[in-house]
């Protein structure tokens, strides 16, 4: 893994000075399909966990902390490139933020109650992320991993064809059984496990990359019922672009 290559790249990132997000996908169906979804569950879980300290594992621009920020609780966001927290501390300026290394993090053991991470673990080695992410885990607390499915064929032709700027040469994403396997290893207990998204991921980029202005509300509340129904297809939502993972 060329960290090296991670923060060059992520040093140049385009970040959004209201929300914190990376800009590679459109302003509309992205925001309002993905982000919301993503959202929704993890907002779900913590109103029944309520932790009070939550680490955002890969803070990248801060659009993540803030949103923890506001379930009243402490949050601490990490990444290790200095270009990104500096527009985290700009979005979430209540958030307190650190540049480091995921595989070495510079925390006590058992400091957070709770630990999220939004697509960080593909562009690390796994095994020394999740193993700190534990180290760093109170004891049952709660961890929530969003990661990308290998499995998804429209991805997959993305990456091959519509390569996105933050693609790096390191990454790569997990089937579920790997994913399943290496928290496994670690100790985790899993609890829930989730794939979102089946064709969202690829349209929000081909609509930024087409510099589409608008799209219709009345379309994206269809993509949005579609992708939902889509979870709930046995065999067929194991091909969606997101693994959700909830473990302790």
């Amino acid at each position: 893994m060329n960290t090296k290559d991670e923060v060059d790249v992520y040093n140049r990132a385009k970040v959004s000075v209201d929300t914190g997000e990376i800009e590679e996908f459109d302003k509309i169906l992205f925001p309002n399909v993905i982000r919301k979804r993503e959202i929704d569950l993890i907002r779900s879980e913590f109103q029944v966990v309520k932790p009070k300290k939550i680490l955002d594992f890969g803070c990248g621009g801060g659009w993540l902390s803030k949103v923890l920020a506001s379930y009243n609780c402490e949050v601490v966001g990490i990444d290790l490139s200095h270009s990104l927290v500096k527009s985290a501390n700009r979005v979430a300026p209540t958030v307190t933020f650190v540049v480091g290394d995921g595989m070495n993090l510079p925390f006590r053991e058992e400091s957070f109650d709770a630990v999220v991470s939004i697509a960080t673990l593909h562009h690390i080695d796994v095994r020394k992320g999740l193993k700190e992410v534990r180290r760093v885990s109170k004891n049952r607390g709660m961890v929530m991993l969003m990661e990308p499915n290998k499995l998804n064929p429209l991805s997959e032709i993305g990456r091959k064809l519509f390569p996105m700027e933050m693609h790096t040469m390191g990454e790569e994403p997990f089937t579920t059984t790997q994913l399943r396997s290496h928290l496994a290893l670690q100790g985790f207990k899993i609890k829930l496990v989730r794939r979102l998204f089946f064709f969202s991921f690829p349209l929000a980029r081909m609509l930024k990359l087409l510099n589409s202005p608008h799209i219709p509300s009345f379309l994206v509340h269809i993509i949005d019922i579609a992708e939902r129904i889509f979870e709930h297809l046995p065999v067929l939502n194991s091909l969606n672009s997101t693994i959700v993972v909830l473990a302790e």
